[in-house]
């Protein structure tokens, strides 16, 4: 359920379990649909980006960003 995903993720992040984050946020991805994706793109980008430095893996996840908002500043860059 979307509810304990987001508890499960809250945890690992304040865990520092980095992998784990993404591996929810991947989850969660799979089973959001629409606009509600992107915030939970943002958080996948931002793991992939700034704690797993996996850089390929970023880029895919930005570019799902642009693709449910184009004009997004961030995804942009």
């Amino acid at each position: 359920d979307a509810e304990a995903l987001e508890e499960l993720a809250a945890l690992y992040e304040r865990d520092k379990r980095w992998p784990a984050v993404a591996e929810i946020r991947r989850r969660q991805r799979e089973i959001t649909k629409g606009a509600d994706r992107l915030p939970i793109l943002e958080k996948l980008a931002a793991v992939w980006t700034e704690r797993l430095r996996q850089p390929a893996r970023a880029v895919a996840t930005w570019r799902e960003v642009l693709d449910l908002r184009p004009d997004h500043a961030k995804a942009l860059r």
